[in-house]
């Protein structure tokens, strides 16, 4: 599994902005399990200038994310998040995401 993402987080850093914890779920179905789900990506962002994302060929950060109990995976239709913890330096933390569906896996 390769992605693309492109993001503009900047807008999230105020005053009072510590950091971001960004991280990308992949969302699948197989006949033998209804929902699987995997990190595909995480990282901290710290600072403004570092939260615009331009990542042309993400790969699953941990080995064997992407896996089945067989070999049903290719063609299956899959969603994408995009999901983002705000973490303060006051304040309780939020979180945010925007999902992509029906990607071909």
């Amino acid at each position: 599994v390769v992605l693309n993402l492109t993001a503009d987080l900047r807008g999230e850093f105020t005053w009072n902005t510590k950091q971001l914890f960004v991280f990308v779920n992949v969302l699948f179905e197989t006949a033998k399990n209804a929902r699987n789900q995997m990190v595909m990506w995480s990282s901290i962002i710290e600072d403004q200038e570092h939260a615009l994302l331009k990542l042309p060929a993400l790969r699953p950060q941990y080995p064997y994310a992407v896996t089945d109990q067989g070999f049903n995976l290719r063609d299956r239709q899959f969603n994408v998040t995009v999901a983002w913890n705000v973490m303060p330096k006051v304040g309780a933390l939020y979180m945010r995401q925007r999902a992509f569906t029906g990607q071909p896996l």
